[in-house]
């Protein structure tokens, strides 16, 4: 059936845009304007960027889908959308504010917005004491979280092993403005259980220096990726994570690393006996959007980001998935810290 999406606020996103579709059987969306005429050609063919995850007859569920807008169109959305099939199936979209990313003409080298999507290429992977062909990763197209793939990684490793991402970019990463580390994790097992506190995740200014997160539970180190077994858990890991949590994510350093030249994203896991799967999706920190404040991707910090910015202002509970990046300093609320933030890049124009 087809979703038509109506425009009820007025609210322009010059795309890219990236929504979550809550249905059961649409195949397409079609934008139409409030007088119910048609707001731009069909587009957003579901069957094409879900594949082989097409949503089955009757199934109730959430995908996160994206799709590019390069002609530059204007689309007005509302922040939450609902409409009907033609099979009067019951949907509901809603425009999902993506963590990491700026459109490619303000990017000047920072990293893509999914380190996770289709570049298996630009991932390694290492395995203590084993066969390096026996521990490898690819583009998994079917198991998956968001996007079109996620990174596959399979391994016969009894101790630790890593995927790495990084292994061809020429130039270091500077995190030094950067507040948080998004994942997903994925994981099959047939084994008794992970051990060691897995996973544990390292940014790396080299092999000898680097910063290190760990998930604890009552002061132990706590094997997160059980929780992982068979789907998808979504993290945030902030990059200040106390050294001494108790309860949460924890960060050890080594060494004397540089947040202005990481080099690496490296994810360690370990299990008992020998032999599983660990996926990865959605990976990327906090919003590079934010920090330049081109809330809705234009190339331009302008007037119709202090729109955005007006829209949520006062808004509480706001998340790095919400309220298009505008909480800035990631308080849970729009307001004054924010705008001034805002401000600072705006009068730079």
């Amino acid at each position: 059936g087809t979703l038509k999406i109506t425009n009820l606020t007025g609210t322009v996103v010059h795309g890219p845009l990236r929504l979550i579709v809550e249905s059961t059987t649409p195949d397409t969306i079609t934008l139409v304007n409030p007088d119910g005429t048609i707001g731009g050609k069909p587009y957003l063919d579901l069957t094409a960027l879900l594949g082989d995850g097409k949503f089955d007859s009757g199934e109730s569920s959430i995908r996160t889908i994206e799709f590019a807008n390069p002609n530059r169109e204007n689309f007005d959305l509302s922040v939450k959308l609902t409409g009907r099939t033609e099979e009067d199936k019951s949907v509901t979209a809603r425009r999902k504010f993506a963590q990491v990313g700026i459109p490619e003409c303000s990017r000047d080298g920072l990293l893509p917005f999914d380190l996770a999507e289709g570049n298996a290429a630009e991932w390694e992977t290492w395995a203590q004491d084993m066969e390096p062909q026996n521990t490898y990763v690819f583009d998994d197209l079917d198991t998956k979280a968001s996007g079109n793939a996620s990174i596959m990684c399979v391994t016969d490793a009894p101790f630790d092993m890593f995927i790495r991402y990084g292994r061809t970019l020429s130039e270091p990463w500077d995190l030094s403005k950067v507040k948080n580390l998004f994942i997903r994790l994925y994981a099959r097992n047939d084994n008794l259980s992970f051990q060691n506190g897995s996973p544990w995740i390292r940014l790396k200014t080299d092999d000898e220096n680097y910063f290190e997160f760990q998930y604890y539970i009552d002061g132990n180190p706590y094997d997160l990726l059980n929780d992982c077994l068979w789907q998808w858990r979504s993290q945030l890991i902030s990059l200040d994570a106390p050294d001494n949590e108790e309860n949460g994510w924890r960060r050890t350093s080594f060494g004397s690393p540089d947040w202005t030249q990481i080099r690496y994203l490296e994810i360690h896991a370990d299990t008992w006996d020998a032999g599983f799967q660990m996926g990865v999706d959605g990976v990327g920190f906090d919003t590079d959007r934010a920090i330049y404040r081109d809330f809705n991707a234009d190339c331009s910090v302008d007037a119709l980001d202090l729109a955005t910015l007006a829209q949520f202002w006062l808004c509480p509970g706001c998340t790095p998935m919400t309220c298009e990046g505008v909480d800035i300093d990631l308080s849970g609320k729009v307001d004054l810290a924010d705008f001034a933030l805002f401000a600072e890049e705006w009068l730079k124009e």
